[in-house]
């Protein structure tokens, strides 16, 4: 219900802090032999792809949910769905060098879809979902700005925005597609 960030600002003051044994709980164990770190990887997806053959298994990203506490996602899965997501770009022509725009929460999506961007040559524009129904005309405003200044020719975003989406491709000239994550690659975790 926060109308300003003054109002976000409030309403996180007043949350309860979390527990020690939250955090504990949130903390990921690091092995016992600590993997040494990709020191010749000159970006993200080299030193993915490094931990991908490395330690394929271990867990690279926790997502923390109320509902069932955390989603591990490893290296492995991230990079399997990351391929899925290439591939699947692939097929709807995106090229190297294009922009992808991603209104997505921070779920699994997110991840495996901005790095399935890179390994398609792409650039990913991430932008912030849509947080309030009562003013999507003016969060669509402020988006098909970023849109058109970025040249994106694709928009992956989630259901519940497609109303969004669809307002979006109607107003920015170069957006030629708007894409449901799901339905671009599913969940690999």
């Amino acid at each position: 219900s926060a109308e300003t960030p003054a109002d976000l600002v409030a309403a996180l003051d007043r949350a309860a802090p979390a527990s020690r044994d939250d955090v504990r709980r949130s903390q990921i164990a690091v092995p016992a032999a600590a993997t040494p770190a990709p020191v010749d990887a000159r970006t993200l997806l080299e030193a993915v792809q490094w931990h991908v053959r490395a330690t394929p298994d271990r867990v690279h990203i926790v997502l923390h949910d109320e509902a069932s506490g955390g989603l591990p996602i490893t290296y492995r899965s991230l990079w399997d769905g990351a391929l899925d997501v290439a591939a699947a770009l692939a097929e709807r022509g995106v090229a190297p060098g294009d922009t992808v725009a991603l209104m997505l929460r921070t779920e699994e999506g997110f991840f495996r879809t901005f790095l399935g961007v890179l390994a398609a040559g792409a650039v990913p524009v991430p932008m912030y979902p849509p947080l309030r129904a009562d003013r999507i005309a003016e969060y669509a405003h402020r988006q098909a700005g970023i849109l058109r200044n970025a040249g994106s020719r694709v928009l992956v975003t989630f259901a519940d925005a497609d109303r969004v989406g669809s307002i979006l491709r109607g107003v920015v000239e170069t957006l030629r597609e708007v894409i449901d994550v799901n339905r671009l690659a599913p969940a690999t975790v």
